[in-house]
């Protein structure tokens, strides 16, 4: 082969492993593919919030020995705002509520917006059927982006279909509040609960005091039991459904195990 061949064939290995490898100026064979995958990657991702959200708002104390008092506590999860694709170090500023008796802070470990009532604790104003726009501004890789939800307010339904002490069903009193007051009961008595559509059963605890000392016991779903010296059953349960743009947290501070746990109690007086 001559020299001018050699030079032609050598000029089309070249020009086809460039076709094949991608020309990089650097002079290193990079992958066609592996350039489109980079500029995907690093293409900021814009943060999302839902656009509008039911809350869900319970009283304190209710039941057949409860005072019936004011709907004022937001619940969780839904008095949470979740927002997606929120960065670890955004900044979450200018946060506004067109209703001032509800107030919307950045809480800590969530990627979420928490509402809460600004009503003093003996205001009896009631926050079920109240609505209100949460508007926000988040600051994240250099960009700053406006984001608002409107939120409706409403009674929390109970979470049990079922909820007897014996023969009596108090399930329906937990709709709208977190704690049902009732006489003391004496003697044993089955305890049964069975939850409403959305929920699962996570565990029952029977709080009981004798001479000044407390004991908190864990007790069997349909179990018979003795209440003369109990104070209360708490049940504690999670939702199956995650709000919008759930995530879980990565700091939690609160009585239970996560955003989506929660619990009731019948309190004995």
């Amino acid at each position: 082969m001559n020299m001018k061949k050699k030079m032609k064939r050598f000029a089309k290995i070249l020009v086809a492993s460039l076709v094949v490898a991608g020309f990089c100026p650097t002079g290193i064979p990079t992958p066609i593919n592996s350039v489109v995958e980079v500029q995907a990657a690093t293409k900021a991702k814009v943060p999302t919030c839902a656009a509008k959200q039911t809350v869900r708002v319970v009283g304190a104390f209710g039941g057949p020995n409860g005072n019936g008092g004011a709907k004022t506590i937001l619940d969780i999860p839904e008095c949470y705002i979740f927002i997606r694709n929120l960065s670890s170090n955004a900044k979450i500023t200018n946060i506004k509520s067109s209703n001032k008796k509800i107030r919307a802070t950045k809480r800590e470990g969530l990627n979420a917006l928490e509402l809460s009532s600004t009503l003093m604790p003996f205001d009896e104003t009631d926050l079920a059927g109240a609505s209100s726009t949460i508007s926000f501004r988040v600051t994240q890789n250099g960009k700053q982006y406006k984001l608002s939800c409107k939120i409706k307010v409403a009674e929390k339904k109970s979470p049990f279909s079922k909820f007897t002490v014996g023969s009596k069903n108090y399930a329906s009193y937990f709709n709208g509040y977190m704690y049902i007051q009732e006489k003391q009961i004496k003697g044993k008595k089955k305890i049964y609960v069975k939850m409403a559509p959305g929920y699962v059963l996570d565990s029952i605890n029977m709080v009981s005091s004798k001479n000044g000392k407390y004991t908190n016991k864990k007790i069997k779903n349909g179990s018979t039991v003795n209440l003369t010296s109990c104070d209360q059953i708490s049940v504690s349960y999670h939702t199956t459904k995650k709000p919008v743009n759930y995530k879980a947290p990565s700091k939690w501070f609160g009585q239970v195990e996560s955003p989506l746990h929660n619990y009731n109690s019948l309190i004995f007086q």
